[in-house]
């Protein structure tokens, strides 16, 4: 089941009360044990997509490999937030708006840069003794946590747009520190070769 923990209100003459963040195990189910609804009937019952294209994305889903929500943001069916916001709704989380509210740094370990790419997944902020994580793919979260050594970490639901833009600002300097290491490593490897091979010509 979902711990439902909330983040502090922001001060009066802010943008808000800020959502409450939910600890992710699994897709919180509807009234009477029904199953969470669709992802297209969310966007379809708050009128950010119609009907009939939701058929016809739906009906390319296969075809293209996609995920429902990429597909119809690729279309220009529906936007970035719209689709955020009705993952955030089927998956019982909070929506995450990153570009008001900008993941910390400070949250972040260099040594997991390559983790959080190939997860999509980012340390937001810090709630009590928790981190939060954003992620556009909720569905993967529990699995990225693990990944991380985050069990406990709690989840929030960005835009794909806004994630992809965070983890580039964010990580774009310690993976290219990790390159330099690299090719650094690389060219002294490279250097010890050439060297032993010069001294068993010299021999």
């Amino acid at each position: 089941m979902f711990v439902c923990c909330r983040l502090a209100g922001r001060a009066a003459g802010g943008s808000g009360m800020t959502p409450p963040v939910v600890m992710l195990e699994r897709p919180a189910g509807g009234a009477n044990g029904r199953p969470p609804p669709r992802l297209g009937e969310i966007l379809v019952g708050r009128h950010a997509l119609d009907q009939r294209r939701l058929e016809v994305a739906l009906a390319r889903q296969p075809v293209s490999g996609r995920r429902l929500g990429d597909l119809l943001v690729a279309q220009g069916w529906a936007s970035g937030g719209a689709v955020a916001g009705a993952l955030a709704e089927q998956w019982g989380l909070d929506y995450a708006d990153l570009e008001r509210d900008p993941p910390d740094g400070g949250l972040v370990r260099v040594e997991l840069a390559e983790l959080y790419l190939t997860h999509r997944i980012l340390p937001w902020r810090r709630l009590g003794g928790a981190v939060v994580f954003v992620t556009d793919q909720p569905e993967s979260a529990t699995a990225a946590l693990s990944a991380l050594g985050e069990a406990g970490g709690a989840i929030a639901v960005a835009p794909a747009r806004q994630l992809d833009a965070a983890l580039g600002r964010v990580l774009g300097a310690p993976l290219a520190k990790r390159a330099a290491e690299r090719t650094a490593l690389s060219e002294s490897v490279r250097s010890l070769g050439w060297a032993r091979t010069a001294a068993a010509l010299v021999v």
